[in-house]
């Protein structure tokens, strides 16, 4: 992003009043701006990088304000607080806000944070109040330990590929618990198996009155059909046995037939 040089003629203007008028066509003339009214499509909005699209909202952010007062000056330091030291700008399409279609926010956070109640700049000479550890740059106070970029440990953006494998405390906590109870499952199921190793074979003793019945009568059946076979088996062994004795006996008979003739 360019940014102009701000002497202490324009710092002391941020301190001049704001007519409520024209804040508020400011105001409008901005939404107009950031919503991108004019019908623009969704596919035509920039890069996240694109440096010329941030220049050129900041040229015509300056051109807006070039009625008002303050007279126009560049969004790094109409955004920013003296004790500011790092913007993030980002633009994100949206398919529609309110009665707006095709519309686009573009957004600005700087840090620190928060809103204050005294005005943004203080009248001086650049640079006169920075750290011990500061450097003027640009007329502006820099540290390069306190502008260094700083990462999240479990955070991520979307584009960036590839995207490495995060776990946070929670995803670790839970991780480990489903472990625990893993293993807590397999041991009792070889405890309970080592002390009642035939559990899968018992069956299950739940019958209703009705069935019990059934069960009665079938038995009775099958118990009747044993006595008849028994029976049967009895009745055929006795027949046997019968025509046993009765083939011995004609037997003796012919033998006594055969003795008697050969006496004679």
């Amino acid at each position: 992003m360019e940014a102009q040089r701000s002497f202490a003629g324009e710092w002391s203007a941020q301190s001049l009043p704001v007519a409520v008028g024209a804040v508020l066509k400011l105001r409008l003339c901005e939404l107009w701006l950031l919503l991108l009214g004019s019908g623009l499509n969704a596919s035509f909005l920039p890069h996240e990088e694109d440096v010329d699209f941030i220049n050129e909202y900041v040229n015509l952010h300056n051109e807006l304000r070039g009625n008002v007062i303050p007279r126009g000056s560049n969004l790094r330091f109409m955004l920013v607080w003296d004790n500011s030291y790092k913007v993030g700008c980002a633009v994100t399409p949206c398919s529609k806000i309110g009665h707006i279609r095709h519309a686009a926010i573009f957004i600005c956070n700087y840090a620190p944070g928060g809103t204050l109640t005294r005005r943004p700049y203080e009248p001086g000479t650049f640079c006169t109040r920075c750290g011990r550890r500061d450097k003027c740059t640009d007329f502006l106070c820099s540290n390069a330990d306190r502008d260094e970029a700083v990462y999240y440990q479990f955070w991520y953006p979307k584009w960036e590929v590839p995207r490495p494998i995060v776990c946070d405390p929670l995803c670790t906590f839970i991780l480990l618990l489903r472990i625990l109870c893993f293993m807590l499952c397999v041991t009792t199921v070889l405890i309970v198996q080592s002390h009642f190793p035939n559990i899968l074979l018992e069956r299950q003793i739940i019958f209703t009155p009705e069935e019990s019945e059934e069960e009665k009568e079938e038995e009775e059946k099958e118990e009747k059909k044993k006595e008849k076979e028994e029976t049967e088996m009895e009745l055929e062994i006795t027949e046997m046995e019968e025509e046993k004795e009765e083939g011995e006996e004609e037997e003796e008979e012919t033998q006594k037939e055969k003795m008697e003739e050969e006496e004679k």
